[in-house]
């Protein structure tokens, strides 16, 4: 019997020929379906971070609609209530806006809905210090002054000038984030 016979050559050749054509076939193959599987992965996750902003942006969204319809609430019934000759013992909120001021622009790609909201925190700031000024010269030394009625009939009709412009920004705004918004059934 010889070691190195021609059915040893046949089976070596057929099996370093099925070898070499496995490796031809089997590496690009398994390249080609780890690609397969990384681009699947990688689409899934950016979904998946793609529905966490957009849940954090409608969050971010209602969160922002409920401050607005407070805040327009309460300046609806400023308007009501202030009088030269009565005190606002109340403010406007501000505090959601103001925290929230940078957050908006990584959250909300409508720039001009931003501009809207940093323009709302301005006037509802600007109402906030007024307010709290007639609070404190209702409580000042300033009310013995001889033109103390006067003086404050100014701030109240300068503080409801502001009344207009802040209501109408307000709802032009929560009109905006209403059709931002997901309908809730």
């Amino acid at each position: 019997m010889e070691f190195f016979d021609t059915a040893f050559w046949k089976d070596f050749a057929s099996n370093v020929l099925a070898t070499l054509l496995g490796v031809a076939v089997g590496i690009p193959v398994a390249l080609w379906i780890d690609r397969f599987v990384s681009r699947r992965r990688e689409s899934k996750e950016i979904a998946e971070r793609r529905n966490a902003l957009t849940q954090r942006k409608n969050q971010f969204l209602q969160m922002l609609h409920e401050a607005l319809r407070k805040n327009l609430a309460l300046v609806e019934q400023m308007e009501r209530e202030l009088r030269p000759e009565s005190v606002i013992f109340y403010n406007v909120d501000t505090q959601l806006l103001e925290s929230t001021s940078s957050m908006k622009n990584e959250t909300i790609e409508d720039l001009d809905l931003n501009r809207r909201l940093d323009s709302i925190r301005y006037e509802l700031l600007h109402l906030h210090r007024k307010v709290e000024l007639q609070l404190e010269i209702e409580y000042s030394p300033y009310k013995a002054m001889a033109n103390y009625m006067d003086r404050r009939a100014q701030l109240v009709e300068a503080i409801t000038a502001h009344f207009p412009r802040i209501k109408q920004e307000i709802r032009e705004a929560l009109a905006i984030i209403a059709v931002a918004l997901p309908n809730e059934a």
